[in-house]
């Protein structure tokens, strides 16, 4: 994946490309990984993580890019070019935390912006380390948005 700007951005992209899309943003100095026990619950979606610039396996790059607005760029430029291929037909939703302090409102103004019919989903009072340590309740929360049973680990 790359962003608007060229840097190269390392992400997992799991399901069938028909269903439902969810991607996971994961929070400060975390990785894709921090997700890997929740997709694993989440069988029959489609399910995108990335690492954030700078972080984990994307390409490393000058903190003065990673602003705000650039990560909000950069999880658009994500969705559109893992989860959009058939957009018109598949739901898109963008699973992250409120604590995380990274993006939310971005992400949301960004996602309106560029994707009317995405959903934003805020996980509120959480910090950036839920997935890891609430792996089944998270998993739950998301499968029952989705309206989908959560499958077995």
């Amino acid at each position: 994946m790359r962003a608007a700007d060229g840097v190269e951005l390392h992400g997992v992209v799991t399901g069938p490309a028909s269903d439902t899309t969810v991607v996971l943003v994961h929070g400060w100095t975390l990785d894709e990984t921090c997700w890997a026990g929740v997709v694993d619950r989440l069988p029959g979606c489609r399910v995108v993580r990335y690492d954030h610039r700078g972080h984990g396996r994307s390409a490393a790059v000058d903190t003065a890019t990673m602003t705000i607005e650039q990560l909000a760029d950069d999880l658009a430029a994500v969705i559109e070019q893992t989860a959009l291929a058939a957009y018109a037909q598949v739901p898109v939703h963008v699973m992250a935390c409120t604590r995380d302090r990274l993006t939310p409102v971005r992400y949301a103004r960004r996602i309106r912006e560029g994707l009317p019919q995405a959903r934003l989903t805020l996980f509120r009072d959480a910090g950036h380390m839920l997935p890891l340590e609430r792996t089944d309740g998270v998993a739950n929360r998301i499968a029952a948005l989705l309206d989908a049973p959560v499958g077995a680990h």
